[in-house]
């Protein structure tokens, strides 16, 4: 009993000298393809997802989102504010303070993250609207990524959430 159990013993270690591997240790053929396919996948996603639009883009209608202006803030000085906070990053393209509208220009180096690459096939612009009764400011943060020669329309949740919070911070409650 105990010649068999040191010559299965020999045997072991034979094979892990070998494959450097013990054989209660070695994955099946089938499980080493599988972990092969979920590295592959897991890289491909991360490469995909550095070459391709913001991770923020979502496709379809939507994007919107309301800040209530504060009592203290009258409506002259809240529209010039969105004006100051907007002009930090964007060009605007069209003002109204009488409709109480605004309109970025089109911007493609917006990425809303530190050290992300602008891209030229994903862009961004901010239409904001302010309530008939001054009390409201709505905000739109428009995307569009590019598919060959045409833009697909979406919206950018982080640019949304960023703008939301710098007029809510300066306006709102």
């Amino acid at each position: 009993m105990q010649q068999k159990r040191k010559l299965n013993r020999v045997m072991e270690l034979e094979t892990i000298s070998k494959n450097w591997t013990s054989p209660k240790r070695q994955m099946s053929k089938g499980k080493r393809q599988v972990v092969k396919l979920i590295f592959l996948l897991c890289i491909s996603m991360i490469f995909l997802s550095a070459c391709g639009s913001s991770s923020s883009f979502v496709k379809g209608e939507g994007g919107r989102s309301t800040v209530q202006i504060a009592d203290r803030i009258s409506y002259n000085l809240a529209f010039d504010e969105v004006i100051t906070i907007l002009t930090k990053k964007f060009e605007l393209e069209m003002i109204s303070k009488e409709a109480g509208y605004l309109k970025t220009k089109w911007v493609t180096t917006w990425t809303g993250k530190w050290g992300e690459k602008p891209q030229k096939s994903y862009r961004v612009r901010i239409t904001v609207r302010m309530s008939e009764e001054r009390k409201r400011i709505d905000i739109h943060a428009e995307a569009e990524k590019r598919k060959g020669n045409w833009w697909e329309t979406g919206h950018d949740t982080r640019l949304l959430e960023e703008i939301r919070k710098d007029i809510s911070g300066v306006v709102g409650y």
